[in-house]
């Protein structure tokens, strides 16, 4: 019914803003078909690694209606609107390819290697700075909303946080030392 859609769409897009909204940093592993609720949620993270048979797309208008879980406006943010509005309008699936080179996905990989390709890069975020690492994707999450200005002013507070920190003194002091770092908390 009517009333059950609409307590479904506010469920799935309170799901949406708390995925988008995870401190650390988020990686999508895309493999097979990433389709309507599959892509939607992809997109509430920071960085999505793709198959390269994938096959990624919004078919909504197909049925008559649209994405209700943050699509329309996250598409917009990750590829531009010209590009979001095909894809919306027509409901068609883009390949892997197309995929990376519109900004949807960052990287292509095998089928197979995927998911290692997701952790590996998971892990390297892990070796750096926690702090800063947040701090860093917080900064890349709020240039989809502020301007230029106000994004830079935020980047400039956090620098000067990141640059408070015991991590960036031991960044620094590692560099010096040509050693490897070794942050704080994990």
């Amino acid at each position: 019914s009517y009333t059950d859609m609409a307590a479904h769409v506010r469920l799935l897009q309170r799901f949406s803003r708390a995925l988008a909204a995870i401190p650390k940093p988020t990686v999508a592993a895309i493999t097979g078909f990433a389709l309507g609720g599959g892509l939607e949620t992809a997109l509430c993270c920071d960085f999505r690694v793709v198959a390269d048979n994938a096959k990624l797309g919004l078919p909504e208008i197909t049925l008559g209606i649209i994405p209700g879980a943050g699509g329309t406006q996250r598409l917009v943010h990750a590829i531009g609107k010209a590009k979001a509005t095909r894809m919306l309008m027509t409901g068609e699936s883009v390949d892997a390819a197309w995929a990376e080179s519109a900004g949807l996905v960052a990287e292509v990989a095998a089928d197979e290697d995927v998911v290692a390709r997701a952790v590996d890069i998971a892990r390297r975020a892990a070796d750096n700075a926690p702090g800063a690492v947040r701090l860093a994707v917080g900064c890349a999450r709020r240039a989809q909303d502020l301007s230029l200005t106000d994004g830079l002013a935020h980047e400039r507070r956090a620098f000067l946080e990141a640059l408070a920190s015991d991590d960036a003194a031991e960044g620094m002091s590692a560099f010096a030392q040509k050693r490897r770092p070794v942050f704080g908390s994990r």
